[in-house]
């Protein structure tokens, strides 16, 4: 046993140096010595092509716009069986604008900004009355369309960690309802 495993040690050093050696002769231009053509011919193609580097990509992968993204992930979700509020859910999250000082984009923040708990309930008041007379504006159809969207995760990080889930059900044949946490 040790010296199957001293031969086999013997062989990977042989072909590290042989490895070395043709490193040193392209950087030096150098020609090879017969010796190495005959060492060449002990290594196997699995050695040959493990040191054969990949090649690298000519031009980068075509850059996609947002648009073309949330279709893609849209699809991905319908794959899933995800329900049509999760779809809407994450379509509005993660093409939602909001500017830094908005009540949701604050709250979400409390614990870097320090806010006080005065602060957190006056803010909190602000987003509830914004929330209502925004809801007031919408018909009845539009409204139900919103509604679908009350069982689903109210954050991004949410509805990742939901259609991660829906995706390995899938993968692994199983079934998947759309909605709830």
């Amino acid at each position: 046993m040790v010296r199957k495993l001293a031969g086999l040690f013997g062989v990977v050093a042989l072909v590290i140096a042989v490895g070395a050696f043709y490193v040193l002769a392209a950087e030096t231009g150098a020609k090879e010595p017969k010796e190495s053509k005959a060492a060449e011919k002990t290594e196997t193609k699995a050695e040959v092509k493990a040191e054969t580097p990949a090649p690298r990509p000519e031009a980068p992968p075509p850059t996609r716009t947002p648009e073309e993204i949330m279709t893609r992930s849209e699809e991905r979700l319908k794959q899933s069986n995800a329900s049509e509020g999760l779809i809407l859910r994450n379509r509005q999250i993660q093409t939602a604008k909001f500017a830094t000082d908005e009540p949701i984009g604050l709250l979400a923040l409390k614990d870097q900004l320090k806010l006080t708990a005065d602060q957190v309930k006056k803010i909190e008041d602000i987003a509830a009355a914004a929330r209502t007379q925004a809801k007031a504006v919408l018909t009845k159809d539009q409204v139900a369309a919103v509604d679908k969207m009350k069982d689903t995760p109210d954050t991004m990080l949410g509805v990742s960690a939901q259609t991660r889930g829906m995706g390995r059900d899938r993968r692994a044949g199983g079934e998947t309802g759309g909605s709830g946490r």
